[in-house]
């Protein structure tokens, strides 16, 4: 089992028109291991694996096996005795969490944990738990001055003052929280991103955007149903050919609280 999600997280891209792959296990910022995977057969459950070869346009297929490939070495991290092909990933069709992806041995319908998954560009990532609520979202940083609208006037106050040149980033790596906060509410974009926050310390903020700082813990909180749910946080910078920010949400009860402020190291405290 993943004790720290702020520890562990896959990535996957590769060349699949040569059926060659790779994907690497991280630790924080530092490469754990790597694999190099070079049949999709061998890592796809049957029903996996038609859906992937349904797909018509490559670009689409990618994503698919990626998002998979990332996420099932994230499951073995739990359940190592199981080979990719006996991990099924299906998304949900209840109206509840439509979406969602739920993880599966194969055969067998109770699920085996939490399981989230992203796409960017030509990467995949994954994180996987057991029992508690995550979620994990990666975007290149890009023009996001349309997305202004989804935030609140503590995070507008907060990329406003950042020095000019950061704002983008500020805007990717602050939508990526909200995502990846969704998700691991099984909502997606369907709750409001206005009652998505993240409370963030402005000096860290700042190293992580101007690339002097590779990771930071915080915290965000969402208000859905008239509930009320704490997250803790974990951002990684990813330097490729373009630059990313990569989020990972974990549900936090009263119990954790208290624990996940100390680590959020300076960070806004609710």
């Amino acid at each position: 089992m993943i004790d720290d999600l702020r520890l562990f997280w896959h990535l996957a891209h590769g060349d699949i028109s040569q059926m060659r792959y790779l994907v690497v296990e991280f630790q924080g910022d530092i490469v754990i291991s790597s694999f190099i995977c070079e049949s999709s057969e061998s890592f796809l459950a049957p029903e996996e694996l038609e859906k992937f070869l349904s797909f018509k346009f490559q670009k689409r297929r990618e994503s698919y096996f990626y998002g998979r490939l990332a996420a099932k070495k994230a499951v073995r991290k739990a359940y190592p005795e199981l080979n990719e092909n006996q991990i099924l990933i299906r998304n949900s069709t209840d109206a509840e969490i439509f979406g969602k992806p739920l993880v599966f041995k194969n055969g067998e319908s109770s699920e085996l944990g939490q399981i989230s998954l992203s796409h960017s560009h030509d990467l995949a990532v994954a994180c996987f738990h057991q029992t508690q609520e995550i979620g994990i979202d990666l975007e290149a940083v890009e023009n996001r001055d349309e997305f202004e609208i989804n935030f609140t006037a503590s995070e507008k106050k907060i990329t406003n003052d950042m020095p000019v040149g950061f704002h983008q980033s500020t805007m990717t790596l602050l939508w990526t929280a909200k995502e990846a906060m969704s998700k691991a509410l099984g909502k997606g974009l369907s709750l409001s991103t206005l009652h998505m926050e993240s409370f963030l310390d402005s000096k860290q903020l700042l190293e992580c955007v101007s690339l002097e700082r590779k990771s930071m813990h915080y915290m965000g909180r969402v208000f859905s149903n008239q509930n009320y749910f704490l997250f803790s946080l974990h951002t990684q910078l990813i330097q490729k050919e373009k630059t990313y920010f990569l989020t990972m949400a974990r549900g936090i009860n009263g119990d954790q609280l208290r624990e996940s402020i100390s680590k959020a190291k300076g960070g806004n405290q609710l």
